[in-house]
Formats: C-alpha cells, structure tokens, sequence
C-alpha cells in the first residue's frame, strides 16, 4: 500500500484498500480488469464518491489495456461496454 492511499496503480493493475475489513483488519485487493474493478464497486470495497469516481476511471484504463493492439472500433466497443458497467456499479454504491 502506498501511504493512506484507498487505491493505487501497481504493476498493471488497480490495488484497492478492502474497506469492508475496516476498522479491523487491512486488507488490499488486486484488480487486473475492469470487471473486477465494477465487482469491487458494486460490493461496496470502495467507498466514497471520490473513490468510487477514480477506481471507475482505472477501471476505463483496464478495458484500454485489454484491447492491446487491436483496431480503434475495439477500444470503442471496450469502453462502452466498461463504462456501462462502470455506472451500473457506482449507481448500486452510491445508491
């Protein structure tokens, strides 16, 4: 973990501070994609708007990612699907 950071990038991926473990045990997830990124969101492991807003734009990052080398029309398709997701799950943690 970085500081009192609640995320932060490291080695290709978004590392969450678990905030469901809180006060009592620190724990840190590893998210690799954007999916497990909007599960995260989605069982309330961020929290906080600001939090929720930064891991959904990793999460935009993770789908760039993905895409690797392929053709512009895949990193539409990839974020329109991530964002989707993205606001699905940020509409189900802020509520």
């Amino acid at each position: 973990m970085i500081g009192d950071a609640p995320l932060w990038w490291e080695d290709g991926a978004l590392c969450l501070l678990d905030q469901t473990g809180l006060p009592q045990e620190v724990r840190t997830l590893r998210c690799a994609s954007w999916e497990e990124v909007a599960d995260a969101i989605r069982a309330l492991r961020v929290r906080g708007a600001p939090a929720i807003g930064l891991a959904a734009a990793y999460g935009l990052v993770l789908a760039a990612y993905a895409c690797g080398a392929r053709p512009p029309a895949s990193y539409a398709r990839a974020f329109s699907n991530s964002l989707s997701c993205q606001s699905s799950a940020w509409e189900t943690a802020t509520g």
